[in-house]
């Protein structure tokens, strides 16, 4: 290897570590968002081929970035006042409508929803949960829909006076019930989960959103409960997964690696420099 093969290397690693502080940030910075998941700086080493050949006398020529890959480890759950407020436990992932993308479907761990003025159950951007919805008698229905519940700010079952619509609680298998001023409760809608083979091929889109890739393979819609996909908690969020500690401990790795190929591009510089010097 060469002084100038030398810089390259080194510039390769600090382009690379580079990445990584910004990786390191960038999970330090979302660590109180809710439902948010850390993602790791994956490196690989280059080689240096003539041609497309190798052999066992190649040097390397530094370090690149394969891929950042996104850790779906569970976070923990913090209770919450709102009732609307949802947390899974598991490996599934709660279904939206993503209003702000041509309602593209996608999906997210983020779990704080809200009624918005046409009664959808939406997130903070407004996309909209989906789910299965039930009908007048409390029967949960089959086909898998945007949940809105415009239709249930007042009620009357088996003939009793109308009544309205005061809250909702969350029930086992994602069963969401809506509770009624006159002492009614009667299921409204079943949450939706979305399981996938490969969750880490999933592509970020933003917003704590994640939309299905050839390499993540077409979720599996399901319910809580069901087949793995996890269970949902009512009046609770799911906390980001990025621990602190782990996360500085990685901060100052890879600052150092920074500095020592900082200092072999200077040193190397340094040497090409008299090299040219002694030349003229």
């Amino acid at each position: 290897m060469g002084l100038a093969d030398a810089i390259y290397t080194s510039m390769s690693a600090m382009d690379a570590m580079d990445a990584g502080i910004s990786t390191v940030g960038n999970n330090l910075a979302n660590i109180s968002t809710s439902g948010y998941k850390e993602g790791h700086v994956q490196f690989g080493d280059v080689l240096n081929s003539v041609l497309g050949q190798t052999s066992p006398d190649d040097i390397g020529s530094g370090v690149d970035v394969q891929a950042v890959t996104t850790e779906f480890t569970d976070g923990s759950i913090q209770n919450t006042d709102n009732p609307l407020n949802f947390a899974i436990t598991g490996s599934g992932f709660f279904t939206v409508d993503d209003v702000n993308h041509g309602n593209e479907v996608d999906y997210t761990r983020a779990g704080a929803f809200s009624l918005d003025k046409n009664g959808n159950i939406v997130d903070p951007s407004g996309d909209i949960l989906q789910g299965y919805l039930a009908d007048a008698s409390g029967n949960i229905g089959k086909t898998l829909t945007n949940l809105n519940v415009s239709a249930d700010l007042t009620a009357s079952v088996n003939g009793s006076a109308p009544a309205g619509l005061t809250g909702f609680s969350l029930q086992q298998g994602g069963i969401l019930d809506g509770s009624y001023d006159n002492g009614q409760e009667i299921p409204l809608a079943q949450v939706a989960l979305t399981k996938f083979n490969a969750p880490g091929q999933l592509a970020n889109a933003g917003n704590n959103l994640y939309a299905a890739t050839d390499a993540s393979g077409k979720g599996a819609v399901l319910t809580p409960g069901e087949e793995g996909a996890g269970t949902v908690m009512g009046s609770a969020l799911e906390a980001s997964n990025v621990n602190e500690d782990d996360q500085f401990g990685q901060m100052i790795s890879l600052q150092q690696a920074f500095q020592m190929n900082s200092t072999v591009m200077q040193s190397a510089d340094t040497e090409y420099t008299n090299m040219c010097n002694m030349t003229i």
